[in-house]
């Protein structure tokens, strides 16, 4: 009897649990609960969204991403001041422009690898990061990607930062051993010439071009996605070098946060993530949200709170803040705060 009781007791949890995933409405009570502990700000208070990443824009091919970096840039020198020593930038890379890829678009890794290589450049070449200090480098997650920066990016413009490999920035740790006498590129590089790049004589000239100085601001760009997970563990060995501002652009750091690699079979990325990466501050980020025809993004620009954004048709360029939140809200959350708002429009 008291197995045929548990029985009936499941069987009625399953068919409340159907029940309830049939109605429209079914997660709502949850979304006001956990907008009632939030608080909302005026909008005049928030930095609105980039124009022309809404699935609805007419002008999806205008230049996001320079508007992208100037949000970015005005979170990184707020986070400077602070002195927060781990922050990232994360974003959809492909959103704007003449080569702009949407979720609904077949692309590749090498389309977001080169699409992240070029922000960084654009990014780090602005005159805005000399308030930030004159010792920039630029890590690249392997040499193929430093060789490409080379080719892409030669002139005057970009001698200003120290580029780099993550292999090779890593050998720099805490112990103050010297580092990089192969993989390390100075601004000397840009006039001497790609020759040099492959020439075994110009490591001494690369070694001449580093400074002994823990550097201001090490821009990782897109380390561990697409490329080895020790990239990941490479970021931690050069890290707490002083002052520095380490900034990760576009590492997919949710992924390691979220548990996304088992613990059981990557015992030291699980350690790395709780010793390292909970730590980093979004200080830009956006993440589109999707779910069952309603769409939006869940935003936030240091030192700003986090906004939940529905933007359907109606909602325009910029969307409408549906909550503000003081503490991050996972992505189910976010996506019930936007689908509550969403449901209770069409009445």
């Amino acid at each position: 009897r008291a197995g045929a009781r548990l029985i009936s007791e499941h069987t009625m949890r399953v068919f409340t649990f159907f029940l309830l995933l049939g109605s429209s409405d079914a997660f709502a009570p949850q979304a006001e609960t956990y907008r009632h502990e939030s608080r909302l700000r005026l909008s005049s208070q928030l930095t609105p969204l980039p124009k022309g990443i809404s699935v609805y824009s007419k002008v999806q091919r205008t230049d996001v991403q320079s508007e992208i970096q100037s949000i970015a840039m005005k979170a990184l020198k707020e986070a400077r001041a602070q002195k927060l020593p781990l922050v990232e930038l994360e974003f959809p890379p492909l959103l704007g422009g003449a080569k702009a890829k949407s979720n609904f678009d077949d692309y590749t890794n090498i389309d977001v690898l080169d699409r992240n290589r070029d922000w960084a450049m654009e990014f780090c070449s602005s005159n805005d990061l000399a308030s930030l200090g004159k010792d920039l480098w630029i890590i690249f997650p392997d040499d193929k990607e430093l060789e490409l920066t080379l080719e892409n990016f030669p002139g005057k413009k970009f001698n200003q930062a120290t580029l780099t490999t993550i292999d090779a920035a890593a050998r720099k740790n805490g112990s103050g051993e010297r580092a990089f006498q192969e993989n390390f590129f100075s601004g000397k590089w840009f006039s001497s010439g790609l020759k040099k790049v492959t020439q075994p004589e110009a490591e001494s000239e690369a070694e001449a071009g580093a400074s002994e100085a823990p550097p201001d601001v090490l821009f990782v760009v897109q380390p561990g996605d697409g490329g080895p997970m020790e990239d990941w563990l490479n970021v931690e060995l050069m890290s707490g070098q002083g002052e520095s501002t380490l900034v990760v652009l576009n590492g997919q750091l949710d992924r390691l946060r979220d548990g996304y690699y088992p613990p059981l079979i990557f015992p030291k990325v699980a350690q790395c993530t709780d010793r390292f990466y909970r730590k980093f501050e979004p200080i830009l980020y956006l993440k589109p949200l999707l779910d069952k025809g309603f769409s939006g993004w869940l935003y936030r620009v240091y030192p700003e709170p986090w906004q939940v954004i529905i933007q359907q048709k109606e909602d325009g360029e910029t969307g409408t803040v549906v909550a503000s939140l003081d503490e991050r809200p996972s992505y189910n959350e976010a996506v019930a705060l936007m689908k509550a708002t969403g449901f209770s429009r069409l009445g």
